[in-house]
């Protein structure tokens, strides 16, 4: 499910680690064969990317992907209506790029949320990770709750790529904070998590964040084996966290909304003693 999730999102590269390593476990497994089978045959009729000059920012109709690559590729056209020199393929790119963005900023409202995501999707495949970010910022402030997960995830990953890992697990929190969150995206995040905090020479907080997956699916990705790899054990969550959660056990931080003073679960009248 999480492979196909990447697949459709445009992320065949991740798709094919996860089902790379899901046929590893399971040796000639038919339906697994027959995803790689089928992102090998989407990758091989992906058009090049050819230069050019001319950019329609339109999103296609219904719930098709903006697809950036297949857009440049079809609609723009060398300067002038001639064929630049080899020479100048790499400059003319770059104006290609600049000229998109610029018709893009024009065109494409800050609150059309599903454009600039799919943006940033094509912007994540092209490396261009700065711009990626900013384009799912920008799809995050449209307020669209169904995507915010989704945004915040894409954050993540690309601070990720770029060798920021705490400003991935900064984003990656904030999804979990969503109230759009659900329980396989939980599983996702708290997977990323564990992978930002092992970059981060953070184990026990990365066994912290596995364990709560093992807890719940033990067959979830390879998180039994990564957290063996890591050493086993319950983990600690991270500092903020832990502190908070000694704090209230305490007394000292008031109870969220909704949650009852002694807990959740606790009666009016229930005495608690404190060591």
């Amino acid at each position: 499910e999480e492979a196909d999730f990447y697949s459709e999102q445009g992320l065949d590269d991740e798709a094919r680690e996860i089902l790379r390593r899901l046929l590893a476990r399971h040796p000639g497994h038919p339906a697994v064969k027959e995803r790689l089978a089928a992102l090998d045959r989407r990758g091989a009729r992906a058009p090049a990317l050819a230069p050019a000059t001319r950019v329609r920012p339109e999103a296609p109709a219904g719930d098709e992907a903006f697809d950036i690559a297949r857009e440049l590729a079809e609609e723009l056209g060398p300067p002038g209506g001639v064929a630049p020199a080899a020479d100048d393929f790499q400059y003319s790119v770059e104006d290609v790029f600049n000229q998109f963005k610029k018709g893009v900023a024009e065109t494409v409202k800050p609150e059309d949320t599903e454009t600039h995501y799919d943006l940033g999707i094509a912007y994540k495949e092209m490396g261009l990770l700065d711009d990626a970010i900013h384009e799912f910022e920008v799809a995050l402030s449209g307020h669209s709750k169904k995507k915010e997960v989704d945004c915040l995830s894409m954050i993540g990953l690309c601070q990720g790529l770029k060798g920021d890992h705490r400003a991935a697990v900064d984003a990656f929190r904030r999804a979990l904070r969503s109230g759009a969150l659900t329980a396989e995206a939980a599983k996702a995040l708290h997977y990323e998590l564990a992978a930002a905090h092992e970059a981060l020479g953070e184990k026990d907080q990365a066994l912290w964040y596995l364990q709560k997956i093992v807890k719940v699916d033990p067959g979830y990705r390879d998180a039994g084996a990564f957290a063996a790899r890591l050493g086993g054990g319950p983990g600690r969550p991270p500092a903020d966290l832990e502190a908070r959660a000694a704090a209230r056990a305490g007394g000292a931080v008031p109870p969220r909304p909704g949650e009852r003073p002694g807990g959740p679960g606790s009666g009016a009248k229930k005495n608690i003693g404190y060591v």
